[in-house]
């Protein structure tokens, strides 16, 4: 029976032509993006300004199963697979053996449906912006019963620029692993990477995903608040935190020589990006027409040379 339940629920999205949507994106020139509450009881179908709660057919999702729509149900649902709003604490994900699969279950307008949670996107856009910093607040609200071992969820944060692809902010992962009900994580300021900075699109995602099923049982609900992303004026220099564990070696006509492999971007003096190489310590500049520019690497050095 939970087998035909899950395909009707997946014929009805197709037949409905829901999809999964992007929010529309902050501008962080208008200052520093917040998000700090959502109501229990804010209507079917909302969502916090610039984010999107996602959902997929995919019962207990993993890490590489991607969102096929929105959560279109209400916030203060207390059975199935859920989002609730919890006010000044934010919000949290939840998911069960079961979806919300009919109208009177989801609380929504006719023919909304529930999938299995799988997290939440918030959009940005970081024109004229750099460094940008993420903060935010993940705890573990409840453990799975999983006797001796309980199901792992994580919250892994991502991010994206426009259409592109989904990657994960390496300090930015939360696990229910090992965990007690209650116990929860800062993360401070982390910093996305300097390809993000300048862009009309950005998207940072947190992937609610099941890691192992272990010994089964209810599934650990993971609450999300206090998130802040701030930002600088974009220079096309970024700030150096510490000396550069970097040296330029050399340069000729063709080549900067760095003293060991390193991500790397090379901008122009107006701060347009001309092109980026990974872990390289040669650096082709042969392309580039004679003027004033600027390389800056993830390791902290940015050096200006002249073409």
């Amino acid at each position: 029976m939970k087998k035909n339940l899950l395909f009707i629920g997946m014929i009805s999205w197709a037949c409905l032509g829901i999809s999964q949507s992007m929010p529309s994106v902050f501008n962080l020139s208008s200052g520093t993006y917040n998000f700090t509450s959502w109501d229990s009881l804010s209507p079917a179908g909302t969502y916090p300004p610039n984010m999107v709660f996602n959902i997929s057919t995919v019962a207990d999702p993993g890490e590489l199963d991607e969102p096929s729509a929105d959560w279109l149900c209400l916030y203060n649902i207390t059975s199935r697979s859920r989002v609730n709003g919890l006010g000044t604490d934010g919000l949290s994900f939840l998911n069960t053996s079961n979806f919300q699969d009919t109208d009177v279950r989801c609380g929504g307008a006719a023919g909304d449906v529930g999938g299995y949670i799988a997290g939440t996107v918030v959009g940005l856009n970081t024109s004229s912006r750099q460094n940008i910093g993420v903060s935010y607040k993940a705890s573990l609200l409840s453990q799975g019963d999983g006797i001796p071992a309980p199901r792992v969820y994580n919250l892994q944060l991502q991010y994206k620029i426009g259409a592109g692809t989904w990657t994960n902010v390496s300090s930015g992962l939360f696990s229910s692993n090992g965990l007690t009900t209650g116990d929860d994580q800062i993360f401070s300021n982390l910093s996305l990477p300097a390809e993000c900075n300048n862009q009309s699109a950005v998207y940072l995602r947190w992937k609610y995903f099941m890691l192992s099923a272990n010994d089964g049982g209810t599934r650990p609900k993971i609450g999300l608040d206090d998130i802040t992303v701030s930002s600088d004026v974009f220079t096309g220099i970024e700030s150096i935190n510490g000396a550069a564990k970097i040296r330029v070696a050399g340069q000729n006509e063709t080549t900067l020589f760095l003293s060991q492999p390193v991500s790397i971007q090379v901008y122009d003096s107006l701060g347009k990006l001309h092109f980026k190489q990974d872990q390289t310590s040669q650096v082709n500049i042969s392309l580039l027409e004679k003027g004033c520019y600027i390389l800056r690497s993830d390791a902290g050095l940015v050096h200006k040379f002249i073409k």
